[in-house]
């Protein structure tokens, strides 16, 4: 299905690698998820196997693929700027013809994908629609095409759990070849078949990958285990060559400081011979240790820290709302929400694309960011709503201006894996991980006894979330979070909640 030989990715601009000396065999029906940072060309290498030129533009590439399809489907990041004027109807239509439609396959993926059939005939710019219900159209729209293999970038972003559940189903189900590129640990557990990680370890400026066709959660276990394996027998070899040497060092030392006090003739001939056989000795151990097993190196996990935080206390109500409404623009969403939140309650919200969660997070936020007591940290789904286009990631966590702050606020975004380069490029031109990234590190700085989240670990590298969903879990405030992160609900909050039309609803288990 897809064959690639030797293939390089350079950058134009730096000359950094992304990808080096990748060869991969995908076969038809193989379900490939690539996994990896931010900004470790995941994206890049997507749009190599699909053929686009446009990388060209940016990266040096060198290498061989062969093709062995005739129609693929793409579904990228966001939608084309040009696209969210149209309508609903004009979008979905204007690469089919009704006559040629497959209306069979149409009325089968409709339900499943939750995306009403009549709504394809709407006037209703697909600029309005909420991230998951346009995900929901491109991906109607990508599989009435019926390609041979499909390429999907971050396909489970702003997708509601039922939908998320629908997208794993057709994954697992589908008979077509699917390389898709994803953050979300729960989708990459149950779908994929395969594994390619991209990593960069940058203080080596080395790139490197690995590809297991093993599961998710075998394959991190496995390279777990086999880092742990590694790195034990490396640091025994080095354990026991200092040994070695500094028994060494005393023999030599031994024997020389006898050399130079001896006055026979035959003991300075034996001692010399003695010497020569120790410095031979010890090349052959600098022969020996070039043999060792090299210590291994991991992509370092984001690390964020909340500190200084002094929480609300626990029986103390932070907000109340008693069968209250939500409307948004004359519109009613939902109504008779009840909700009780406490000073150290971590409470998830979910729902439906298009319900009303960030919206009910925002009212829930202005009700409260003025009271005394209340020091509330917010993070917008849509990021540009927080994050000023034409600064710097310097810029934006700056709040004094002195060199000293400026070197700790660099330290600290190379720990959350920005390079220097990345670290003075304007917001604009960062990915939506590293804008991820930059408000939560945001977070981290401040010191807020509450937090309301919108997505929080939404376009976060797998290889990071474990680590995320244990500093939100050790978080000693309050969360109130809107996520479709099964498993970052699972481990950090204390209840959840689905968001109807009539109000809010417990959920026993996520």
């Amino acid at each position: 299905m897809l064959h690639i030989k030797q293939l390089n990715l350079t950058h134009r601009k730096d000359s950094r690698e992304l990808i080096k000396n990748l060869d991969l065999l995908v076969n038809v029906g193989d379900k490939l998820a690539i996994i990896g940072e931010e900004g470790n060309g995941k994206s890049s290498l997507l749009k190599y196997m699909m053929g686009d030129p446009s990388i060209e533009d940016y990266l040096i590439v060198t290498g061989q693929i062969r093709r062995n399809f005739s129609h693929f489907g793409y579904l990228a990041q966001s939608l084309n700027p040009k696209d969210l004027d149209l309508t609903i109807e004009e979008y979905f239509f204007k690469e089919h013809s009704i006559e040629s439609l497959n209306y069979n396959l149409l009325y089968q993926i409709e339900p499943q994908l939750g995306f009403e059939v009549d709504r394809l005939y709407s006037n209703q710019k697909v600029g309005t629609l909420s991230g998951g219900e346009r995900i929901k159209l491109q991906l109607l729209t990508l599989l009435m095409a019926e390609p041979d293999i499909l390429f999907l970038d971050e396909p489970s972003n702003d997708l509601d759990i039922y939908s998320l559940e629908w997208l794993q189903g057709f994954i697992q189900a589908s008979d077509k070849t699917i390389v898709f590129v994803s953050h979300d640990e729960s989708l990459l557990r149950q779908a994929a078949t395969s594994i390619l990680h991209l990593e960069i370890i940058l203080h080596r400026t080395q790139a490197r990958h690995s590809y297991r066709a093993l599961d998710f959660g075998t394959y991190s276990d496995n390279r777990q285990r086999d880092f742990d394996y590694q790195e034990r027998i490396a640091r025994k070899q080095r354990a026991e060559d200092r040994a070695r040497m500094a028994r060494h060092q005393q023999i030599s030392n031994k024997v020389k400081n006898q050399l130079q006090k001896t006055k026979n003739d035959v003991t300075g001939r034996l001692l010399a011979k003695k010497f020569k056989n120790i410095k031979s000795q010890a090349k052959r151990f600098d022969r020996e240790r070039k043999d060792f097993v090299d210590l291994p190196i991991q992509e370092d996990a984001i690390r964020l820290e909340f500190k200084r935080v002094n929480p609300i206390n626990a029986s103390k109500t932070i907000i109340q709302l008693d069968n209250v409404s939500l409307e948004v623009a004359g519109r009613l969403l939902a109504h008779s929400i009840n909700l009780t939140w406490q000073g150290q309650d971590k409470i998830a919200i979910v729902g439906a694309n298009g319900v009303g969660k960030s919206s009910l997070l925002k009212l829930i936020k202005d009700n409260i960011q003025n009271k005394e007591g209340f020091q509330v940290g917010y993070m917008a789904q849509n990021y540009n709503d927080q994050l000023l286009a034409n600064i710097t990631p310097i810029d934006y966590l700056t709040q004094i201006g002195s060199k000293e702050e400026r070197s700790q606020i660099m330290t600290f975004l190379g720990s959350l894996r920005f390079t220097s380069e990345e670290m003075k490029r304007p917001i604009t031109e960062l990915s939506g991980g590293q804008r991820a990234k930059l408000l939560l590190a945001n977070l981290s700085l401040q010191i807020y006894n509450i937090l309301l989240l919108d997505e929080p670990t939404r376009n976060i590298s797998p290889t990071s979330q474990a680590q995320l969903r244990q500093t939100f879990a050790d978080y000693p405030g309050a969360i109130l979070t809107v996520s479709h992160d099964r498993l970052f609900i699972r481990e950090v909050c204390d209840r959840a909640y689905e968001l109807t039309e009539d109000g809010l609803v417990l959920i026993d288990e996520i």
